[in-house]
C-alpha cells in the first residue's frame, strides 16, 4: 500500500509537468482558443452553477478559489459578483493569462499548494475560502481521496466546494459503442486518472465529511451518436454537435426555461445520463 501510494503521487507530479510544458502546447493546442469561441455560453453555465451555490454562501464578501482554472470563466463569474478571486493553475500561459485579468494566481497545482503549505507550517496563517470550484479537475488526480481532503483544509467552516467531472462509462456511451461498434473513446491517458459515477463520487464527498447540497447532470451529449452523428474522431461533427447543445442551453436561460431544464438534469442523476456530474458540497 506504501509503494501504490508513492507511486500515485510520482504520477501527480509527473501530471504536473505535463500540464505545464505539454497540455496546451501539443495535447490540446486549440483548447483555449475553443473556450474562447464558446465563452458566451460558458459564462452562462458558470452563472446557473453559481446560483445553485448560492443559498449556502456567506452574505459578505466572499472568497473564491478555482483549482486548476486554466481560461478562467467561473473566475470571471465570481468577479461579477463582487467575489475575491483566487486560482491554482500549473500552466505558465494560463497563469499568465489570470494574473493580467487581475486574479491572484498561484501557479501550481492543489497538492504542490497544499504540499508547501503544510511544510512551511503556516497552517493558521494561509487563508481559507468560503467557495472552492473544482470543475474538470478531479479526475486528474491520481489521488482523488486527497484532493478532495485538500479542499476541505482550504475551505473555511460552511464553505462550499463545487466538483465537475465526467460520467465516463454510462449507458448511452455503452449503448453507442454497442450501436456503432465504437471504441472506448472516453479513456483518456494520461489525462484522466479516475472515472467516477454519481454515486462514486456522492461517496467520496461523503467520506471526505462533505454534505450534499446539489447535484445534477449537464446535457447528454451521447444522444448525438445514437443519432448516428458520429464525432467521435471527428472534430468538425463533434463541434457542430457542441454548438447545438449550447444554443439550446442559451436558448434555455434567455427564455425563462432554464429552471425546467435544470429540474431535467437533476432527474437524470438517477438515470446516470449526462456527460458531466456537478456536485455541490458543504463543509460541516
Amino acid at each position: 500500500l506504501v509503494e501504490a501510494y508513492g507511486t500515485a503521487l510520482a504520477r501527480n507530479a509527473a501530471l504536473a509537468a505535463y500540464y505545464r510544458k505539454l497540455f496546451y502546447q501539443e495535447t490540446k493546442p486549440r483548447y483555449i482558443l475553443e473556450y474562447t469561441e464558446d465563452s458566451v455560453w460558458w459564462l452562462a453555465v458558470h452563472r446557473t452553477v453559481f446560483d445553485a451555490c448560492s443559498p449556502w454562501l456567506p452574505t459578505e464578501t466572499i472568497s473564491m478559489c478555482d483549482i486548476g482554472a486554466g481560461p478562467g470563466y467561473p473566475l470571471q463569474v465570481a468577479r461579477e459578483r463582487g467575489y475575491r478571486t483566487s486560482a491554482l493553475e500549473p500552466s505558465p500561459i494560463c497563469a499568465a493569462a489570470l494574473r493580467k485579468e487581475g486574479h491572484h494566481v498561484f501557479e501550481c497545482t492543489l497538492e504542490e499548494y497544499h504540499a508547501g503549505w503544510v511544510d512551511k507550517q503556516e497552517h493558521q496563517k494561509a487563508e481559507r475560502f468560503d467557495l472552492l470550484y473544482a470543475w474538470e479537475c478531479l479526475e486528474h488526480s491520481a489521488t482523488p481521496e486527497n484532493f478532495v481532503l485538500q479542499c476541505w483544509d482550504l475551505l473555511k467552516p460552511g464553505g462550499i466546494l463545487v466538483v465537475c467531472a465526467p460520467n465516463e462509462f454510462n449507458s448511452l456511451q455503452l449503448a453507442a459503442c454497442a450501436q456503432h461498434k465504437l471504441p472506448w473513446w472516453f479513456i483518456s491517458a494520461p489525462d484522466h486518472q479516475q472515472y467516477f459515477t454519481p454515486v462514486t463520487l456522492k461517496l467520496l464527498l461523503r467520506r471526505c465529511g462533505f454534505t450534499i447540497r446539489f447535484v445534477r447532470m449537464t446535457y447528454p451529449m451521447e444522444k448525438f451518436l445514437l443519432e448516428g452523428r458520429i464525432y467521435v474522431g471527428n472534430t468538425e461533427i463533434g463541434r457542430e454537435c457542441h454548438r447545438e447543445r449550447m444554443q439550446f442551453e442559451l436558448d434555455a436561460i434567455k427564455g425563462g426555461r432554464w429552471k425546467e431544464l435544470e429540474h431535467e438534469y437533476i432527474e437524470n442523476v438517477e438515470r446516470r445520463i449526462g456527460r458531466e456530474i456537478i456536485y455541490v458540497a458543504q463543509k460541516t
